[in-house]
């Protein structure tokens, strides 16, 4: 732009800040004639003077400083607008696609590619996360390459405020704050279940709109534009998807990232939104310094520095924030990602316990805690749930009176059998009859499936049926995530199962494995570990020479040890599940390469690394094998 083009652009950007909202932006597409550039430039400067009203005080051409000299670029079909900021990674642009019309974000990385292999994957990357869709994640829209060969990505153009600055301007009280935070939760979720990780969760990308609707940005960039994938050829410095302020200790280590990372970097952005100040970065540290404290100190809780606040309102604030809220901030900062929430549904999940008024699983369930809890609750869920237990109760009662008269009915049960086959099969299909490797898709829609099957459940009038469809629920709702409807359609199984068969029956064995797999899930490794147990004595009663399902329980058991660190066991159980998996299935099964995979894991933990990588090299080797080329 000229310098009469910027003297236009804030003309018009004053005349229409006098405007309605609603009004604005037919008056632009009036006065800037079809210059989409510039109406798109005013549109986003009109964003920032709603959001901050001196805005106009200062002239636009000192807002931005001058234009960039590459500000008439074309990358692909996108014009550049101008400049919207920048960081270790590249340069982000306002830009616009005339046709169709539509204004974006672009990330310009700095680097080059390694080649047209490195270009091809670069862009297949691109293509998997484009397909990421959530209402609170900004979609990646398009990558692609510059003149230079510089990769670019597009994304998702979010006018709005850090999530911190919305909290403050806004005033959200505690509970406030976590239910934005428990949105945010929802869509690193999302991600998670299609295998994205973003890697540098912090308030400047998560962005909260006018309506108060907060976007996630730049989810997965870090990994299409990570070299170690040898997707970019860009030097560790240039590239390192991170903000040490917000990393985790494995992240500043170089170790492998996993959705656990995101899981300790949303502690330190709870922690922010909750105390108002990060737990390592406010003490003007920076560099190795900053990355030092991060791995060998303890984060301090954030109420330690309300509490010592002069401001008396500040110090009630803190004490809001002890005891519950303080220990599932710094469950999420666990040093070492297995002590950490299994999910961001599971720490949203803590919290919306403790907004009910309920015993958080981050806190030992001491009696004293729990009968504090149910004094201070309300009483309507207990009648609720009691009411629940009653229906229940007699719905079990109902279908054993039924089993009867269903034995004498054998061509209809046969046909619920063949239709309970059939669902199992597409439930497990759906969700991960491979295993939690298999990405889902929408999650809502996932819900809904799982929903609508969980309301057919009476209509099912064989017990023994109506628990086949209980286990398939509850090992679904575990795949999404959703561990609260997982354990109750799990312990309603195991109910209906005991009552039906007795306690020595391999379906009883199949609903405490179940129950035991999510309880570990939900980070209960004491009840998990007991369920697990006895799921394998009455598995070992009924198979005494072996058996596939008898080898599940083992290898269940054995990541209930590994995460309780016993890993001398957890060797055990995983060799023995091995072996009575290849004598049951053979070599070449999924079943095999991941019991050996974890082997491999409690090998390394052990410190045998030599015979930590033969088992891995063979545990690959098998999946290879099963998967194909």
């Amino acid at each position: 732009m000229s310098p009469a083009d910027w003297r236009r652009l804030e003309e018009l950007l004053h005349a229409a800040s006098q405007r309605p909202p609603h009004e604005r932006a037919a008056f632009l597409a009036e006065v800037t004639a079809g210059d989409t550039t510039l109406a798109a430039e005013i549109m986003s400067l009109l964003y920032e003077l709603d959001a901050d009203p001196a805005f106009l005080q200062t002239p636009v051409l000192h807002i931005r400083g001058s234009p960039a000299d590459d500000a008439e670029e074309r990358l692909g079909p996108y014009r550049i607008v101008r400049p919207l900021g920048g960081g270790g990674m590249g340069d982000v642009y306002l830009a616009v696609r005339d046709d169709p019309y539509q204004l974006v974000a672009v990330k310009r990385v700095r680097g080059e590619l390694g080649g047209p292999e490195a270009d091809r994957r670069f862009r297949n990357e691109g293509r998997i996360l484009a397909a990421l869709s959530h209402p609170n994640i900004a979609r990646l829209l398009d990558v692609g390459t510059d003149r230079a060969g510089r990769p670019y990505v597009v994304m998702e153009y979010v006018p709005g405020v850090p999530v911190d600055q919305h909290a403050d301007a806004e005033r959200l009280d505690i509970p406030a704050r976590i239910r934005l935070f428990q949105t945010l939760c929802s869509a690193v979720q999302h991600a998670h279940q299609s295998l994205i990780v973003h890697r540098d969760i912090k308030p400047a990308n998560v962005l909260v709109t006018e309506d108060g609707t907060p976007k996630l940005l730049d989810f997965g960039i870090g990994k299409i534009l990570d070299a170690d994938a040898g997707t970019v050829g860009l030097t560790r410095t240039e590239h390192r998807a991170l903000t040490p302020e917000y990393a985790s200790p494995e992240q500043i280590r170089g170790e492998a990232i996993t959705t656990a990372t995101d899981i300790y970097s949303l502690g330190v952005l709870l922690h922010e939104l909750l105390g108002g100040r990060r737990p390592f970065g406010d003490g003007g540290l920076s560099g190795r310094a900053l990355e030092d404290r991060i791995l060998e100190r303890e984060p301090p809780p954030p109420s330690a520095a309300l509490l010592r606040d002069p401001d008396a309102q500040v110090r009630a604030r803190g004490r809001a924030l002890t005891g519950d809220l303080d220990t599932i901030v710094l469950k999420a900062m666990r040093k070492e990602p297995y002590r950490r929430y299994t999910s961001a549904a599971a720490l949203a999940e803590d919290l919306q316990r403790h907004l009910d008024g309920l015993p958080v699983l981050a806190r030992p369930t001491t009696l004293g805690y729990r009968t504090g809890k149910f004094v201070r609750r309300h009483r309507l869920p207990v009648g609720i749930g009691s009411l629940l237990a009653v229906t229940l109760l007699a719905s079990t009662t109902v279908a054993r009176a039924q089993a009867h008269r269903i034995q004498e009915e054998s061509q209809r049960v046969a046909h619920e059998r063949d239709k309970a086959f059939q669902v199992r099969t597409f439930l497990l299909e759906t969700f991960g009859a491979t295993g939690p490797d298999l990405p889902l898709g929408g999650n809502a829609t996932a819900r809904a499936l799982l929903d609508a099957r969980a309301r057919t459940l009476e209509e099912v009038g064989d017990p023994e049926l109506r628990g086949e469809f209980l286990d398939v629920l509850a090992e679904g709702y575990e795949k999404l995530g959703l561990f609260e409807e997982a354990e109750r359609h799990a312990r309603a199984g195991l109910r209906l199962r005991t009552d039906l068969f007795g306690p020595q029956h391999g379906d009883v064995a199949t609903s405490l494995n179940t129950l035991g797999w999510i309880l570990h899930q939900r980070g209960r490794l004491e009840e998990a570990d007991s369920l697990l147990r006895t799921a394998v004595a009455l598995r070992r009663t009924l198979h005494p020479e072996g058996h596939e399902q008898l080898a599940r329980s083992l290898n269940d058991l054995g990541v209930v040890r590994e995460a309780a660190r016993d890993y001398e066991e957890a060797e055990r159980l995983y060799r023995e599940s091995m072996e009575m998996r290849r004598a049951a299935l053979g070599e070449d099964d999924r079943g095999v390469a991941v019991t050996e995979s974890n082997l491999a894991v409690v090998q390394y933990r052990l410190g045998r690394l030599p015979e930590a990588i033969g088992t891995a090299t063979r545990a690959v080797e098998t999946f290879r094998r099963v998967s194909g080329p």
